[in-house]
């Protein structure tokens, strides 16, 4: 598996809440509601809890099929939810940037621009190599190799570099035979979570790295880039994933509206101008559409 060890650690979470000295014949549905309760308990999110009974129904099925449990017991599996609903405005992101600067964080700095400009993942991002950026575009590949961490898809993407991320990973790419963002995961958690707090968002739960791929997906939507286009961008296999990453404020939906009547009106205009008798609104607004 691509993400055997977030599997593994999930495993072990629900393992340590099930009881690792509990026989298999005793790991009944029972049991395993047990594990969730406490998971709701904690405040779990029902995407998370997903995550951490998946692994355990894949090892109790392969454990039916070796006949060491005599049937695999039901498990719930929670209706997913719209997704996260965060992104960063542009006067969030300057504030961030800002506080990179000013406490000398520049791998920081560097980090949430390639993350906000590109939309790659966060392990897409923190596992790139010179190799990967080339002539103004970064590449990561599907497959996972021993020199690649591959894709969480599994497929091959070409997103086309900002002028600012192209700066960036171009300057970290000058001999530099290694990664690009030589720190772990839990480094740069840190470091965002010590801005997080300075910036007043310890208590906004989705104020995480992962809402910057949120972000760079929604501002395309804004920008009124195709969904397809945004989709083949982002690596996603299904449009309906994309979704989930798109979110439009107030101000979109009420220009879309606006929109709409400047259609309406000209379709008035340019009809009732053409016409020596004016007809009535409705008919047309009936007119101007093909109803065969």
């Amino acid at each position: 598996m691509k993400s055997y060890k977030t599997a593994k650690v999930n495993l072990d979470h629900i393992v340590r809440l099930i009881g690792p000295r509990t026989k298999l014949p005793s790991i009944t549905s029972h049991t395993i509601n047990v594990a969730i309760a406490q998971l709701k308990q904690a405040e779990y999110p029902p995407c998370t809890i997903n995550k951490k009974v998946s692994p355990l129904r894949f090892c109790l099925k392969y454990a039916v099929e070796q006949q060491w449990l005599k049937r695999l017991p039901t498990m719930p599996f929670y209706k997913p939810t719209e997704g996260r609903l965060r992104w960063f405005t542009s006067a969030e992101e300057a504030r961030m940037l800002r506080w990179c600067r000013a406490h000398l964080c520049d791998l920081l700095w560097d980090y949430i621009v390639v993350s906000l400009d590109t939309g790659l993942r966060q392990s897409e991002v923190l596992n790139l190599k010179a190799r990967n950026v080339n002539e103004g575009r970064v590449t990561v590949w599907g497959a996972r190799t021993q020199d690649d961490w591959g894709t969480k898809a599994g497929n091959t993407r070409v997103v086309p570099l900002t002028p600012r991320a192209r700066e960036v990973l171009e300057r970290l790419s000058l001999d530099n035979p290694g990664r690009l963002f030589p720190v772990s995961k839990d480094q740069l958690f840190g470091s965002w979570q010590r801005m997080r707090q300075a910036l007043g968002y310890a208590r906004d739960p989705e104020f995480v790295p992962h809402a910057m791929r949120h972000t760079f997906c929604t501002r395309l939507v804004k920008a009124n880039v195709n969904l397809a286009v945004i989709q083949k961008l982002a690596g996603h296999l299904r449009i309906e994933t994309t979704l989930k990453y798109v979110h439009l404020d107030d101000d979109v939906l009420v220009e879309a509206i606006e929109l709409l009547n400047e259609h309406r009106v000209g379709i008035i205009s340019s009809n009732a101008s053409g016409r020596r008798s004016p007809k009535k609104t409705e008919d047309i607004l009936l007119d101007s559409y093909d109803l065969s």
